[in-house]
């Protein structure tokens, strides 16, 4: 009687642990998912604040900022339209429906976050932000706790298979020995009472149940995986899921897709034929192109106006290893499509007399009545194309570099619309840009650009010889566009 309470103090002492253990780990899975959550959510958007385009986090955005998005795009927030080329957004993930609804700025100007723009581009106000937003409610409600990996669920079953055989073997014990009491009567059984001896056998059966089964096993599991996933974090490996360190362990070979991955992410115009005139090296021009300058500007003029990307300025960062040291990276900054944010570079380099593609796009008048029309990349087309309203003689601003003008088709008009700007006669004109895969836009090709700026018919060994080039420069692993 002296020492009988030991065991009942030990059973709970052990009891306790296990439980103070258990929830300190799941505390810190849910504070360490909480982080990787956030990390895997934290996506960049580009906004526009005091006229300069600028990409930050979509944490960072605030009510009142102007947003924009481009085919491909998840809206990052709600907002109202303030212009949009052929704007499509899929928003299934809210209404479940699977056809994308146009949006324009009359009958249906409201984009909401969660969705995703299929089609067009577009540049909103933002209206709501966060968990105010409509995707933001809708993640509110469907918060839940992370779901066990799949070597957690088999040793959960693998231990509830085993309780079940150690209570079976209780009960068996337990039978067993009351029937040695009751039938069989041992002589040492003469003077145990039934009910202690029952007693005694209920006590070996629970030992027995107690002892079977292996509790600490999945939390030693989920201890090991917390660990793993903590070690591969200060690697800067995010661990969304436990899960995934099962998975990654069993690896023998990764495969990874270079571009962006061991890559910086910038592409380069390295070689091309512009006007009909071969260039071998554009990776770092330090004069003009040697082409007529109305060729010049019909290429810069393409290359302005078809695309979508955008150049800031070079930002100060400051260093990791030293908080009072900066880097300043001279590169400016791609922000977009980086293979049209590689023509940009062309195109403001020396190369293209460091056009202002910004002024160009400007007096294109996008989304305004009567102003020019972005038609998206199509995987169905092969290229993305706009449709330019400007002056016959061409805009008055420093010429850009843009694509050849054998993929574009003018049309002349007497008058301009209203807000367009207009050369002295005031005769304006329609002109379709191309952009896409070359071999694609060659194979619609009926007259190219020289060098002088004159259009020429495209013969059947013109256009042989270009398909010869595009090929070289495809076997020599590059990115070919016309």
């Amino acid at each position: 009687p002296a020492t009988g309470y030991i065991e009942g103090v030990a059973i709970l002492t052990a009891v306790f642990i296990v439980a103070i253990v258990t929830a300190i780990n799941d505390y810190e899975k849910e504070r360490q998912f909480e982080s990787l959550s956030e990390e895997n959510d934290n996506v960049d958007a580009l906004v526009v604040r005091d006229g300069v385009s600028k990409q930050i986090s979509i944490r960072d955005i605030v009510i009142g900022d102007v947003v924009c998005i481009e085919a491909g795009d998840q809206i990052p927030c709600d907002g109202v339209l303030l212009s949009c080329d052929g704007l499509e957004i899929d928003e299934s993930a809210l209404t479940g429906e699977p056809i994308d609804v146009e949006k324009d700025l009359t009958r249906d100007p409201f984009v909401l976050s969660g969705c995703t723009a299929s089609a067009g581009a577009a540049t909103y106000v933002a209206i709501a932000v966060g968990r105010e937003s409509q995707w933001g409610v809708i993640k509110s409600h469907l918060e839940k706790e992370q779901d066990q990996t799949p070597l957690q669920e088999k040793l959960d079953d693998m231990a509830a298979m085993i309780g079940y055989v150690g209570m079976a073997a209780a009960l068996a014990t337990f039978v067993a020995m009351m029937f040695i009491k009751l039938v069989v009567r041992p002589p040492y059984l003469e003077d145990v009472t039934v009910f202690n001896y029952a007693l005694d056998a209920f006590i070996i059966g629970v030992t027995i149940v107690v002892v079977a089964v292996p509790e600490g096993l999945p939390l030693a599991v989920t201890i090991s995986l917390a660990y793993s996933t903590k070690k591969m974090l200060s690697d800067q490996n995010l661990i969304r899921h436990l899960a995934a360190c099962e998975t990654m362990g069993n690896a023998t070979n990764i495969c990874s897709d270079k571009t962006g991955t061991l890559t910086e992410n910038r592409m380069t115009v390295v070689r091309g034929v512009f006007a009909n005139k071969k260039f071998d090296d554009t990776a770092d021009p330090t004069v003009p192109a040697d082409i007529a300058p109305r060729a010049l500007d019909a290429i810069l003029q393409g290359i302005a106006t078809c695309s979508t990307a955008r150049i800031v300025p070079p930002e100060i960062a400051h260093r990791d290893d030293d908080p009072d040291g900066l880097i300043h990276d001279t590169r400016p900054v791609l922000i977009g499509n980086k293979t049209e944010a590689a023509l940009l570079s062309l195109a403001t380099s020396p190369f293209g007399n460091e056009d202002d593609y910004a002024s160009r796009r400007a007096a294109a008048q996008f989304g305004k009545s009567g102003g020019s029309r972005l038609f998206p990349f199509s995987s169905v087309r092969k290229r993305m194309s706009v449709i330019i309203n400007e002056p016959v003689n061409g805009f008055k601003s420093k010429p850009v570099a843009a694509i050849p003008s054998s993929t574009s088709k003018r049309l002349t008009r007497s008058s301009g619309a209203a807000g367009i700007p207009t050369t002295g006669d005031g005769k304006m004109r329609w002109t379709l840009y191309h952009k896409g895969a070359a071999e694609s836009v060659l194979g619609n090709c009926t007259t190219y650009l020289d060098s002088d700026g004159s259009t020429k018919k495209l013969t059947a060994a013109k256009k042989a010889e270009l398909e010869r080039t595009i090929k070289e420069y495809a076997t020599s692993a590059l990115r070919c566009v016309a």
